[in-house]
């Protein structure tokens, strides 16, 4: 499998386009759903045109569509405010599960961390995520520190992580 080019389209959205300003928070949130989306069924011109949109990370293109019990994993949603998360997610799926703030999480070179509680989960990552990806899906770390971590490295802005309110870690 060949990796993308890119890391999300963060460095280029209109707010963003001066470069990474790691004092910028964005908010990220994946989107569950019963059976797997492609992008085709994404009502992708709504959410581009949304006002705080910043980044839709495909779970797929990084396989893991499949590593949380709370359904498929169809994409994280990230944008410039917690609001506009849910709104996103009704664009996806017709309806909002709600969120819990879950994590915060940022980079420091190559490595990059993610608070959750009292716990802090360490992630190295170069220029590709897919080179962990494995270890990543193998590692006593919970399903929500392995996504927020994928949306920091995306998006390389640190990230305010929601989770579905009705699932744990």
């Amino acid at each position: 499998m060949e990796e993308p080019q890119y890391r999300g389209i963060a460095n280029c959205a209109s707010d963003f386009a001066d470069g990474v300003n790691s004092r910028r928070t964005v908010y990220a949130k994946p989107v569950f759903a019963q059976e797997a989306l492609t992008p085709e069924q994404l009502p992708l011109e709504e959410i581009y045109n949304h006002p705080d949109f910043v980044d839709l990370i495909c779970a797929q293109e990084f396989g893991l569509e499949y590593s949380a019990e709370a359904g498929v994993l169809v994409c994280i949603a990230v944008t410039a405010t917690a609001e506009a998360l849910d709104e996103i997610e009704r664009m996806i799926c017709g309806c909002v599960c709600g969120k819990r703030r879950t994590a915060v999480c940022q980079a420091d070179g190559n490595e990059i961390q993610v608070q959750i509680g009292r716990e802090t989960f360490y992630f190295k990552c170069g220029r590709s995520f897919f080179a962990d990806r494995d270890r990543f899906k193998k590692s006593k770390a919970p399903a929500a520190a392995v996504v927020a971590a994928l949306a920091q490295w995306c998006v390389e802005y640190p990230v305010e992580f929601y989770w579905p309110e009705a699932e744990g870690k």
